[in-house]
């Protein structure tokens, strides 16, 4: 896919903010029983494969999939919360281990489930961010139905994801991997920061949600590899 009809496909169906949940797996504000015990099912055999039972304080979901910004392609993100610091070896293999398990990409309605650990003391996770419990099947922190994308913002998220797409189509002129790269990092870097302290509906959330919807996000990292091959063969 070129990276002009990318830019094409933008649309604001990334940004849209519903009136409801997901009701592929909630029914109001109550998560389906079948998908509460398929998230069950996947996190339970995630934790006992890899042998972090005695750490576990609570099993969440965040992300859009408990939320109102949520499209057709989001993944459903759950935490398992741990009693570990973030900066010690144990909790750093477990977010290696995590990385691993999620390659068996485990769908729901098309939904990829990602499982990933977060400390109690976690300072990447907003306050404001909706947060519900697998484990204890309740709310934490229930949606803010209010919400409103206003025009200026549309338009900020709008020249912002061009301007990204314009610094990634020079990396394609360049044929500059590492660049591209960059892009990408600076990206979720911005993205991760702003969660925490704005919460789910940032900009440069919102930003970094459009890119990967329109599938850019997927495509650069395509390209990253086949500069990388290119790179190789041209050495040998």
């Amino acid at each position: 896919m070129k990276l002009k009809d990318i830019a094409q496909k933008y649309s604001k169906d990334a940004l849209k903010i519903h009136k409801n949940l997901n009701n592929k797996i909630w029914q109001n504000e109550t998560i389906k029983p079948r998908i509460l015990n398929k998230l069950k099912l996947i996190t339970d055999k995630c934790v006992k494969f890899n042998k972090i039972e005695q750490n576990i304080v609570d099993v969440i979901m965040i992300g859009s999939s408990c939320d109102v910004n949520y499209t057709e392609k989001s993944d459903i993100d759950i935490h398992l919360v741990l009693d570990l610091n973030e900066d010690s070896d144990e909790y750093k293999i477990i977010v290696l281990q995590c990385k691993d398990w999620n390659r068996n990409n485990f769908l729901i309605f098309n939904h990829k489930v990602e499982v990933n650990p977060q400390p109690t003391d976690s300072k990447t996770i907003s306050k404001n961010a909706a947060q519900y419990s697998i484990k204890h099947n309740k709310w934490l922190k229930k949606p803010n139905y209010d919400f409103e994308i206003t025009d200026e913002m549309y338009e900020e998220i709008d020249n912002t994801v061009k301007e990204i797409i314009n610094q990634a189509h020079k990396c394609y002129k360049e044929k500059d991997g590492n660049k591209l790269h960059q892009i990408i990092k600076k990206l979720k870097d911005e993205r991760r920061k702003s969660v925490a302290t704005e919460g789910e509906l940032s900009i440069p959330n919102l930003v970094f949600k459009t890119l990967r919807y329109i599938g850019c996000i997927d495509e650069w990292k395509d390209r990253i590899i086949k500069f990388e091959v290119t790179e190789l063969l041209n050495r040998g």
